[in-house]
């Protein structure tokens, strides 16, 4: 008898304290997943975005999504109100897949708020299988139903735990931004030139900072399929506008080194001729603009561009300039092609280390910090 009271008591003490911290959570709702922030000012967790994006969807005012991978990240929704108008919300996702992309994206969708969304389309989120998620973790699908009953794993994660008491406490265990307006931002401390973006890299292996895994044809298409194809004919109403933001051009002599150009000529091809058939499709295209892949000056990274550049491919969506015609995939692929097969990486690096490095406020020239880490990009 005092061994079963002893169980009975652990138990019921148990359940005291599982009821306590998933009331506890669901109040402080650190993830914005049943309100709207209001007891306490908003918090976004860059390291939990698949977490926060689908509750910030639900509940948030807006009628246009800017989505994507870390390249997207810092498009500031004013900048896209200001040259567009409407009412943007940035739901980025650091190296978003297409899983991820679909998922997020039916659950904005099924809102009824969004009206364009506009999307980097990065060809290795499209690598893997179909439901290849950008994290080593289990995707967190729990928080992108509408169902209340599957809700334990956000109520009583030791995550939760830990947001919620940081919260409440006003304290800083971890980083996140509190402005709406640069939820995922990341290029505050960031340089911006020529020999920053190839700091640390080897010219016979361009990938081994990123490690970016191989790709197939039917494999890239596949994931579109099952992916974003969906969302384009369920939703006819609905602007989708995919941006093929710019990549240094050393992101293309990578591809060279690794056997990948090909195919990713070939993938653009195809999902122009897949999407040309849909009316509420367009597709911008920025990485055959030669004074901006050739020019590294615009980079931190061979991948991740500056501000400047965020504001002005918004810019030229609205202007309408770079929006792919046939013919124009068919030449931008040859450019690329040709670019790609006559330009050496030692060269490109040697060329870039060569430029001028550019002034701090005190007129002393700019020296790198060692030890740069790249954001995570697909």
């Amino acid at each position: 008898m005092p061994a079963r009271r002893f169980v009975l008591a652990t138990l019921v003490l148990a359940l005291v304290v599982a009821v306590a911290v998933a009331a506890f959570n669901a109040w402080v709702d650190p993830f914005q997943h049943y309100r709207k922030s209001e007891r306490y000012p908003a918090r976004f967790y860059n390291a939990w975005q698949r977490y926060e994006n689908p509750g910030i969807a639900k509940h948030y005012a807006y009628d246009r999504v800017v989505t994507g991978s870390s390249l997207m990240e810092c498009v500031i929704p004013a900048d896209v109100d200001r040259i567009m108008g409407g009412k943007t919300i940035n739901l980025s996702i650091s190296a978003q897949t297409a899983y991820d992309a679909g998922q997020l994206l039916r659950a904005a969708l099924r809102t009824g708020k969004p009206r364009h969304i506009i999307m980097n389309l990065d060809y290795n989120a499209f690598s893997g299988a179909p439901d290849r998620s950008g994290f080593t973790e289990p995707f967190p699908r729990y928080m992108y139903d509408d169902a209340p009953w599957n809700d334990l794993p956000y109520l009583l994660g030791v995550g939760t735990l830990r947001k919620s008491l940081e919260t409440v406490l006003g304290l800083r265990w971890s980083r996140f931004n509190s402005d709406p307006q640069r939820m995922w931002y990341w290029m505050d401390g960031h340089q911006f030139f020529a020999a920053k973006a190839v700091q640390g890299l080897d010219p016979d292996n361009l990938n081994a900072l990123f490690r970016q895994p191989q790709r197939t044809l039917e494999g890239m298409q596949a994931s579109f399929e099952a992916n974003l194809a969906p969302l384009v004919e369920a939703n006819p109403d609905v602007r989708f506008t995919w941006v093929y933001a710019p990549y240094a051009i050393l992101v293309w002599l990578d591809f060279e080194q690794r056997g990948q150009l090909e195919v990713t000529l070939a993938f653009r091809e195809w999902l122009y001729e897949r999407t040309a058939r849909y009316k509420n499709v367009e597709i911008y295209d920025f990485h055959a603009v030669p004074e901006i892949v050739l020019d590294l000056d615009h980079f931190t990274d061979i991948y991740h561009y500056s501000p400047r550049l965020s504001q002005a491919i918004i810019q030229a969506i609205h202007d309408g300039r770079y929006k792919l015609t046939r013919e124009m995939v068919r030449g931008n692929n040859a450019w690329l092609r040709s670019v790609a097969r006559t330009t050496t990486p030692r060269q490109v690096i040697a060329d870039a280390l060569a430029r001028p490095l550019p002034e701090t406020p005190d007129g002393k020239a700019f020296v790198p910090p060692g030890g740069f880490a790249p954001p995570q990009v697909n």
